[in-house]
């Protein structure tokens, strides 16, 4: 009888919707250093770090993938029509870049595109849902897009690395590469 009344106990606290709060805190404290040199002084300053740690514990049923004990989202981004032979296009001229984004199990928050012209920077272009959702079409849960960004011909023998990178509100995210040589 004791044995059930104790595995009665157990079950009844695992099922019953009691909620544990902990909290662990962390506080840095400020450094403050001044350089005098020439005249110029120069003033560093440490930033004061403060990390505060909730953990709540509570039974919930998410489905997820997991393979060989990491979770695993199924965002992608897939670029759809990357040219594997050079491309023939007058200067001036502008070839389409076509992909995909396929959103996991949460909304796609942001899209980076990073573009490099004959191994130097070129341009970058980062867009947020919160403040360019009017730029680009941010996926909803689950749902698949498809979109398109261009590269100009600028002079004979021009390449570009061509790199898009897109983040989920869960902090996953998938990137894909394309050189476009002309």
């Amino acid at each position: 009888m004791k044995r059930f009344s104790s595995l009665f106990l157990v079950l009844f606290f695992s099922c019953s919707g009691l909620n544990q709060v902990e909290e662990n805190a962390f506080v840095d404290e400020n450094t403050s250093t001044t350089i005098q040199f020439n005249g110029v002084s120069t003033t560093t300053t440490e930033v004061v770090e403060t990390t505060t740690t909730t953990e709540v514990l509570e039974t919930t049923t998410t489905t997820i993938n997991e393979v060989g004990g990491e979770i695993v989202s199924n965002i992608k981004i897939e670029i759809l029509n990357c040219p594997s032979e050079k491309v023939d296009i007058a200067v001036g001229e502008l070839f389409e870049i076509k992909f995909s984004v396929q959103a996991g199990s949460a909304d796609i928050i942001s899209i980076f595109y990073l573009f490099e012209l004959n191994d130097e920077y070129y341009s970058r272009l980062p867009l947020d849902k919160e403040n360019h959702s009017d730029l680009f079409n941010f996926p909803s849960a689950d749902q698949k897009i498809y979109s398109s960004t261009y590269v100009e011909k600028l002079a004979d023998g021009d390449e570009y690395w061509v790199s898009i990178d897109v983040l989920d509100e869960d902090n996953f995210f998938s990137n894909d590469l394309c050189v476009v040589k002309f």
